[in-house]
């Protein structure tokens, strides 16, 4: 979580509309994290982007992002001031032109391309992800037969995806179910993975299995 003052609310803390750099310059570390997001969000550079007073009365959001279509014009808001860093991280990808389910999934990975310096490529590229570049990918680093394999070793079964074989002891991916929604649920799986990383004083090389599939993942979406 990047911290740089005390946390507050919308309310204490915004209540007029502030561009994005501006608003920025009061949290250093933040500024700091945008910056460095745009070698994996490019789509970001040129956006004009507002941070404005905080429009949503849940408790349970902590950050969203709007577009005005006639003005090209992002306006962001959070309910706390600095927005902790998975949040903030949630919004560009927002405004970069992912969807709520590659934003929810694909903060933590932005937040580890980041920390780790991985090369520069588009993290939205996740979304054209196929199944035989991760096979390929677990093979190559495990020996992995498949993507199944995987399921196996983390003791994690997506039962909307795979079934177990409690004779063979084996996972099987379920014949009727789309590929593209097989990769987003290991993504989503691998980024759960990555994200125990950060809860500890995280070294700057990370070994897990989650961790080193990501990085050659993210290896091959930069050539």
């Amino acid at each position: 979580m990047v911290i740089d003052v005390e946390i507050k609310t919308s309310e204490e803390f915004l209540n007029e509309l502030i561009h994005i750099e501006k608003y920025l310059k009061q949290f250093p570390k933040l500024h700091k994290l945008y910056i460095k997001s745009m070698k994996y969000l490019p789509t970001l550079e040129g956006k004009t982007i507002y941070v404005e007073p905080f429009k949503n009365t849940k408790s349970t959001v902590l950050g969203y992002a709007r577009k005005d279509q006639e003005k090209d014009v992002w306006y962001i808001g959070f309910a706390h001031h600095p927005p902790d860093t998975i949040t903030f991280l949630h919004e560009l990808i927002h405004v970069a032109g992912g969807d709520e389910l590659s934003a929810y999934n694909y903060a933590v990975l932005l937040y580890y391309a980041i920390r780790r310096d991985l090369p520069r490529f588009n993290i939205l590229d996740l979304l054209k992800l196929d199944l035989k570049t991760i096979n390929k990918v677990m093979n190559d680093l495990f020996g992995f037969k498949g993507i199944e394999e995987y399921f196996e070793f983390t003791g994690v079964l997506p039962s909307h995806i795979a079934d177990f074989d409690y004779v063979t002891g084996k996972v099987k991916l379920k014949e009727d179910v789309d590929e593209d929604i097989i990769v987003q649920t290991f993504i989503a799986e691998m980024a759960g993975g990555i994200s125990v990383w950060f809860e500890f004083d995280a070294p700057s090389k990370c070994e897990t299995i989650d961790c080193r599939i990501f990085e050659e993942i993210a290896k091959q979406l930069s050539h």
